[in-house]
């Protein structure tokens, strides 16, 4: 039965309204109550095992690339077989039309920006070795004149084996596609191609000859007659080629974290199978370890196996909202003896794990709370608390382990980036990160969406290590200089509706990410310490600071901080 508006999705996901319907899977607009912001939740339709592994692979195709034109994913949810609730992820919200409707009575140049911004995704696609599969209107949304490609329900690997069956719409889908054969990007342009004779006739004014006979090349028959990549297509168009680096293959990876994912399992499969162990398991590592990566590997494993949930360590009374989420009422856990109450009952529930991440970012007295758990959980309690955080937060106690994210060795590194980059850069980049995974993704992933080169790689790296991760504003433009001081004085971890009470633009997060300024962590953003302010004039900084003050004052007012 397909949720209705106003209900909770593991008491979590608010349902606001449907976004869509297809054959395998359904969007709807929810409201994250964890992290307080819209979400789009892609919910399938049925529990059939080649429907949660197409899920699954446009789940992880989209969180191993980045990229502003393609949608970021947040949370995969794999609920209990039990229950009636089926698989579903959820993404960004894109407050967007779908190209059609954008188009109608527009003039070709102003539809011609979003059909590039598709094409540059899908030339990142194209790179990372995968098909989209499934190109038309409906799945590029346009917000504030920019295109975003959308639902990869029907990707695959350009690899793939044909296996007989084909997917895609109909009208749209190419002729080697519905042939059986092996297919590449241009089957991809040729749906763009098909998208583009649907559209041409609601345009306004005249379309450009170059622009008629480069459709028409799109939609031939045969994919060698075609052009043979997107580049090519953008090309012609006279618009700028994005360089995408090999790396972005890399992205998705788990580079050297083999033997601690296996120890993670064995954790899972002891509590899974009630043998005595750890209850309170966190996950230590410096910051840029990588420990919030982890944390969301482990809840991936429990979720399929048994109920999961999270809080926002960061709000007040997020321990209070953990067991609320378990027990479906309000328990007080405001003193250790409430805490300790709420886990005697959480014990003659089914088994939970409760996932917590930053616990370093918990005020004193919530954090004591945790380490009183550390200390007196039994280790045969059938809740599980996976955390994350700073080395040595939470004290021994027979039912509590801390496990460590280790910086990378270079070989580690090296087979993280397999082969992308020669061993010299690889050692320069080893030796400049200090081996933490998330200062070498900042560098893998400004070199992905090319505003970093190999050239200027080494040099970048060392100062992306030896200043903190700053970044300065010189000869940024002063819309983008003026957001990037407001985050960076605002704090540090960001969801989009934040930012944009702020006064920073979707159009703005696009630019600060692709500059670097914005890294993706979760369902939000990490804002980077900038360099120095002497690029912004002294009045506009001290309306920014005034601006900050008065929006940190309202949100505490909120959140009764």
């Amino acid at each position: 039965m397909a949720p209705k508006p106003g209900d909770l999705l593991l008491h979590r996901y608010r349902i606001e309204r449907a976004l869509g319907h297809g054959g395998a899977a359904s969007a709807f607009l929810a409201h994250d109550l964890v992290w307080d912001q819209s979400v789009a939740l892609k919910l399938l339709h049925a529990r059939s095992p080649e429907l949660v592994a197409s899920l699954r692979f446009e789940f992880d195709t989209l969180r191993s690339l980045h990229h502003p034109r393609l949608g970021r994913v947040h949370d995969l949810c794999l609920p209990d077989p039990d229950k009636a609730l089926h698989p579903f992820f959820t993404s960004e919200f894109i407050d967007g039309v779908a190209l059609d409707l954008f188009a109608r009575g527009r003039p070709w140049h102003e539809v011609e920006t979003p059909i590039a911004d598709a094409l540059d995704a899908l030339g990142l696609l194209h790179l990372a070795g995968v098909r989209h599969g499934d190109v038309k209107p409906a799945n590029l949304l346009v917000r504030h004149g920019r295109g975003t490609l959308i639902d990869l329900g029907c990707a695959s690997f350009l690899s793939a084996k044909p296996d007989g069956s084909v997917s895609g719409t109909s009208g749209l889908i190419a002729l080697e596609l519905i042939e059986g054969r092996v297919a590449d990007g241009r089957a991809d342009l040729f749906a763009l191609g098909k998208t583009l004779e649907l559209i041409l006739p609601t345009v306004s004014g005249t379309i450009p000859p170059a622009v008629r006979s480069l459709v028409a090349r799109m939609v031939e028959p045969k994919a060698e007659d075609r052009p043979s990549c997107a580049d090519e297509v953008l090309e012609a168009l006279g618009r700028q080629c994005a360089t995408h680096h090999p790396v972005v293959r890399c992205l998705g990876r788990l580079g050297g974290r083999n033997a601690l994912l296996q120890r993670i399992s064995e954790v899972l499969d002891g509590w899974v199978a009630g043998r005595p162990g750890p209850r309170v398991l966190h996950l230590a590592g410096l910051p840029g370890a990588g420990t919030s990566r982890m944390l969301r590997e482990l809840k991936l494993q429990a979720q399929q196996r048994v109920a999961v949930v999270e809080a926002n360590a960061r709000r007040p009374g997020a321990l209070a909202s953990l067991v609320a989420f378990a027990t479906e009422q309000p328990i007080p856990c405001a003193t250790v003896t409430q805490v300790m109450d709420a886990w005697d009952a959480l014990a003659l529930r089914r088994p939970t794990v409760m996932v917590l991440d930053d616990v370093s970012s918990m005020s004193a007295e919530e954090l004591e709370l945790v380490c009183a758990l550390a200390r007196t959980v039994p280790p045969e309690h059938p809740v599980l608390l996976a955390t994350a955080g700073a080395p040595g937060l939470l004290p021994d106690g027979p039912g509590a382990m801390e496990l460590a994210v280790e910086r990378l060795t270079r070989d580690e590194l090296a087979s993280w980036v397999d082969g992308t980059l020669p061993s010299h850069t690889v050692a320069e980049l080893h030796a400049s990160s200090g081996g933490l995974p998330g200062r070498v993704e900042d560098v893998l992933r400004r070199l992905a969406a090319g505003t970093l080169t190999e050239v200027d790689l080494a040099q970048a790296a060392v100062s992306s290590a030896s200043d903190g991760h700053t970044r300065r504003l010189d000869g940024v433009d002063p819309g983008v200089r003026r957001a990037a001081v407001t985050l960076s004085l605002a704090g540090q971890e960001w969801v989009t509706e934040d930012m944009r009470s702020l006064g920073v633009s979707e159009e703005l997060v696009d630019e600060l990410a692709r500059l670097g300024w914005l890294i993706p962590i979760g369902a939000g953003w990490r804002a980077l310490p900038i360099g120095s302010t002497s690029g912004v004039e002294v009045g506009a900084l001290e309306g920014i600071h005034l601006s900050v003050a008065e929006w940190l004052a309202q949100k505490a007012s909120r959140t009764g901080e």
